[in-house]
């Protein structure tokens, strides 16, 4: 909202030349590159490590129509071994019974097929097929373990020297796949090939993982770099003689390539893309327009409130106040309490308090995105007539802020400040109300719900279940054995009555319904920690919290190489409230209840983000901070503790810490 005579021949002329701009060059930028990409398959490559791998499947295939080749046979049994293959006369436990698949040796035979495929067609051939089916119970967790298998076959020497016109070795086929595929859809999809090997000798198989996606739609599967290398036998069997072929498989390393198919351009890559060069017009047609030239944001009329700011504005850290002009009547706007104008320099002010003289936390151009609250005074809005109004504001920087937001509390109130908040008096409670028979009945009530939870806890941990537990709640609980003996009910009326004997869980509950909106009984329903949010949350101490470690946040700012003590060390709920990051460059010292007796010691505690270097010891005491937590452990110590917390000034501070650092640099040194 401008003024009357602001020239928008520039707005508009940047308006049309980004429209004109965005319809000539995208259609041509989607047709020559995005599209053509949309519709483009790329293989994306990446490498991991696995920590374990299972075994393949493997087969064995003879060609059905090479009479010179081997001849796979079942007359002896195929064998197969994880590490070895089980010596003579001795067995080896089943892999499907190892507890820990892959930490010993097994025997996996059991996973061949119990008989030869007779007819498998690939590519116009017929093979016959001998199969071993890898299981989940054969895994190998350790690189360069073997699975050593051996197939059986018979061979002619003389029919072979006759069809071929020379000896061979006998020769086999190996297919080597993924374990969750048959021979069949690893041959189809291309995860594996047929490889001629001799079958007279021994073969070693080595595989390196490789896990391939066959096509977009495909289910990525494992397509093994396998190297082969042999070492044959001397003899060659003849006449029909069973020879054997043994095969060692192993990975020499759990290193893995991943190819995955994917487009080369998504459809939210190009909506990015298209995002980029968007902006890109934007510029242009901003300055081809004039629109650069503007020096002004449309901040014309009403709408620049705060004039003379340099003069009238009064600044400190996190903290601005100054006057807002009221603007003229404006049509249309009489029925709003608070003018647009008024409540729009409002938010600039926020601005200004995060922009003092000499932070630099504030740049560039922010935009308001969320208000939480307006609360607003109609009948002194209507009364006021004046020329301008006082505000204050305060930036607030907590711990869930994100990084570049800006939080604020903006007050804009009636100059006499009749109903500021700093002068708003306290109403006492008025405590002549209440009289001696509601004191007693209400006293009454509190010692009766009281004395049924002592009696449930003193059962809970009888005489003999005691053991082990701490001085003080062994106190507590003899207490309560007082309370429960027959002498203190008859004697100790002032204590517990003995109708309270028999008071049952539904009585207690009534009686606690009886009394609504008192905090005496409320503060009964206080579990899981809402006992602590009132005391922190409802006493308003959340606010204070957050003040106090905003100053502590703005002095490490300033002295980034201070030290920071905790005095109680606690459950860090003083500490919490300051920024993280201000610790992730200090000496984080600790120093317990117990260093306030007799024996002071110290606990170094670092977070484990955070690096602790010996050397940054050497300054403690100087440009330190000292963070006493508001609450203490009622600990033995307790009195001396709190005596030691109240004269805690400068000098102590610094004993504390010459102490400590003679303590942190001895436990460093029998390091």
């Amino acid at each position: 909202m401008a003024g009357k005579d602001y020239d928008y021949r520039r707005n508009l002329a940047n308006t049309v030349l980004l429209v004109v701009i965005s319809l000539v060059i995208l259609p041509v930028l989607y047709r020559k590159f995005w599209q053509p990409a949309l519709l483009q398959d790329v293989i994306q490559s990446n490498r991991d490590t696995v920590p374990e791998v299972y075994f393949p499947s493997l087969t064995v295939l003879q060609r059905a129509d090479w009479t010179s080749e081997a001849t796979l046979t079942l007359s002896n049994l195929p064998k197969c071994g994880l590490h070895w293959l089980p010596p003579p006369n001795h067995t080896l436990p089943s892999c499907r019974d190892v507890p820990s698949p892959g930490t010993e040796g097994c025997d996996c035979a059991a996973n061949w097929d119990t008989a030869i495929t007779e007819s498998l067609v690939w590519q116009n051939t017929t093979y016959r097929a001998l199969t071993l089916h890898a299981t989940d119970d054969m895994l190998c967790v350790v690189p360069t373990t073997k699975m050593v298998v051996q197939a059986y076959f018979t061979y002619d020497a003389t029919r072979a020297a006759s069809d071929a016109g020379r000896v061979l070795h006998p020769s086999v086929y190996l297919a080597v796949f993924d374990p969750t595929l048959t021979l069949t859809q690893a041959l189809e999809a291309g995860y594996t090939r047929l490889r001629l090997v001799n079958g007279n000798g021994v073969t070693a198989v080595t595989l390196g993982l490789v896990m391939r996606q066959a096509a977009a739609d495909a289910t990525p599967a494992y397509d093994y770099d396998v190297d082969l290398s042999g070492d044959p036998a001397r003899d060659v069997p003849d006449g029909g003689e069973v020879g054997w072929i043994t095969v060692h498989v192993e990975f020499p390393s759990f290193e893995r390539r991943v190819d995955v198919v994917r487009r080369a351009m998504e459809w939210s890559d190009m909506v990015a893309t298209a995002g980029a060069w968007f902006s890109l017009f934007q510029i242009v047609s901003w300055i081809l327009s004039g629109a650069a030239l503007q020096s002004e944001l449309m901040y014309t009329g009403p709408f620049r409130a705060q004039t003379g700011l340099r003069t009238g504005l009064r600044r400190r850290m996190d903290h601005a106040a100054g006057y807002i002009a009221l603007p003229q009547p404006t049509a249309g706007f009489d029925r709003l309490p608070v003018h647009l104008a008024s409540l729009d320099a409002a938010i600039q002010s926020a601005l200004l308090a995060y922009s003092y003289p000499g932070d630099t936390r504030l740049q560039g151009t922010r935009l308001p995105t969320r208000i939480d609250s307006i609360r607003i005074n109609v009948p002194l809005c209507e009364a006021t007539q004046l020329a301008k109004t006082p505000f204050r504001s305060w930036a607030s920087s907590k711990l869930g802020d994100a990084p570049g937001d800006i939080n604020g509390d903006i007050d804009v109130y009636d100059n006499d400040g009749g109903l500021g908040p700093d002068d708003a008096p306290p109403t006492p409670f008025d405590i002549s109300s209440a009289t001696l028979q509601e004191d007693a009945s209400l006293f009454n009530d509190l010692e009766r719900v009281s004395y049924i939870y002592l009696r449930r806890l003193g059962l809970a941990f009888l005489a003999g279940d005691r053991g082990g537990l701490p001085a003080y709640q062994l106190r507590l609980l003899e207490y309560i054995d007082h309370l429960n003996t027959t002498q203190a009910v008859t004697k100790a009326q002032s204590v517990a009555r003995a109708a309270w004997e028999h008071d049952t869980h539904d009585q207690i509950l009534n009686i606690i319904a009886r009394r609504p909106g008192r905090v005496d009984m409320d503060l009964i329903h206080t579990v899981a920690g809402r006992l602590d949010r009132l005391y922190i949350k409802a006493l308003g101490l959340s606010r204070h919290f957050d003040e106090l470690a905003r100053i502590a946040s703005q002095i490490s700012h300033r002295h980034p190489h201070m030290r920071v003590l905790e005095v109680g060390a606690g459950t860090g709920g003083a500490t919490k409230l300051l920024p993280l990051p201000l610790f992730c460059y200090l000496a984080w010292l600790t120093l317990l209840p117990e260093a306030y007796t007799t024996n002071l010691g110290s606990v170094l505690q670092v977070p484990s983000d955070c690096d602790l270097i010996s050397s940054a010891l050497n300054d403690l005491g100087t440009d330190s901070l000292v963070v006493v937590s508001i609450r203490s452990w009622a600990t033995k110590a307790l009195r001396t503790e709190v005596t030691v917390l109240k004269a805690l000034d400068s000098s102590t501070a610094g004993a504390l810490f010459q102490v400590i650092k003679e303590r942190v640099l001895a436990s460093l040194a029998k390091k």
